[in-house]
């Protein structure tokens, strides 16, 4: 109907469910570690890099995309954890879970469990 790609889709859907968990759900969040976030792409760029090559490498040798994905999971809030705190890592981890939620849903049920914020 609106002509997007597979690919285009995924990615506003993503965006769409993420993005009312940043600015709803976890606001307060987002908001008290905002400069952090920001940054951590520069920050921690190697090893978000690391987690990804993980990801790639896990696709690659045919590794259940379910467990990947838990694994890149766990990869990027201990990386989120280690820049910004144990809250900005469960962030990171819920905030995955959800995009899997909505991409991948047959990994719902072995979604790994997100820690609980401290606040």
């Amino acid at each position: 109907m609106f002509n997007v790609t597979q690919s285009d889709n995924y990615a506003y859907v993503e965006d769409f469910f993420i993005g009312i968990y940043e600015c709803q759900t976890a606001y307060n969040i987002t908001i008290n570690n905002f400069y952090c976030l920001a940054s951590i792409g520069k920050n921690g760029f190697n090893s978000i890099a690391k987690c990804e090559a993980q990801l790639n490498t896990d696709i690659t040798n045919k590794v259940p995309i379910c467990v990947a994905e838990n694994t890149f999971v766990k990869c990027m809030g201990d990386v989120y954890t280690t820049y910004c705190g144990a809250d900005v890592g469960a962030y990171m981890c819920n905030i995955e879970n959800i995009a899997l939620t909505h991409v991948l849903p047959q990994c719902v049920p072995t979604l790994i469990n997100c820690p609980a914020y401290s606040t």
